[in-house]
């Protein structure tokens, strides 16, 4: 299959483009199960090997879900699909999970927060306008649900009850160690 093409769109156009060189990042679709086709942004590795930077919020809570930052090997099928096949390295990251009103995605106090999660090599996503996903460096001292409930402390309540809800999922923080390597 050396002569399919994994195809990219570019945020800026609507075109899908060739996806073929290592280091190339675009936003492709993968089938990640039977049925399940997500459009995610990934970056070609090598032949076959991709590091997803996106979270595929379909397996989010899988009992091992598929992370930001891990690498897989996926196939790229004749409509330029990538099936996916495994996890070849698990993302040496932390993830843990919030759900934010409206206010606090507004905040200063947010912005703040998110700043010092990417200033410790962290990353974060946010989907479905209220959940907040956020990741940081398994080697990292940085307590992210310490911080989150110190940035909600400097948030100023608007009276309204549908902004008094920030709260922690339970997070899904996966350390990297034996039993996730591959």
């Amino acid at each position: 299959m050396d002569d399919v093409q994994v195809k990219a769109m570019p945020d800026n156009e609507r075109a899908w483009l060739p996806l073929t060189a290592d280091g190339t990042t675009g936003v492709v679709k993968i089938q990640l199960a039977e049925g399940t086709t997500e459009t995610l942004t990934v970056t070609r590795l090598a032949a076959d090997r991709y590091r997803l930077d996106d979270t595929p919020i379909t397996t989010l809570f899988d009992a091992i879900p598929l992370l930001y930052g891990d690498i897989i090997e996926a196939m790229p099928e004749e409509d330029g699909t990538l099936h996916f096949q495994t996890v070849a390295i698990r993302s040496n990251l932390l993830l843990s999970t919030f759900m934010v009103s409206r206010v606090t995605v507004e905040s200063e106090g947010l912005a703040t927060y998110l700043q010092a999660v990417e200033a410790v090599g962290g990353y974060s996503e946010r989907i479905f306008g209220g959940i907040l996903l956020v990741y940081i460096p398994a080697d990292s001292a940085f307590k992210a649900e310490a911080e989150f409930a110190r940035a909600l402390d400097t948030i100023a309540p608007s009276g309204r009850e549908e902004d008094q809800n920030d709260e922690v999922i339970p997070t899904l923080e996966r350390p990297m160690d034996v039993t996730y390597r591959l």
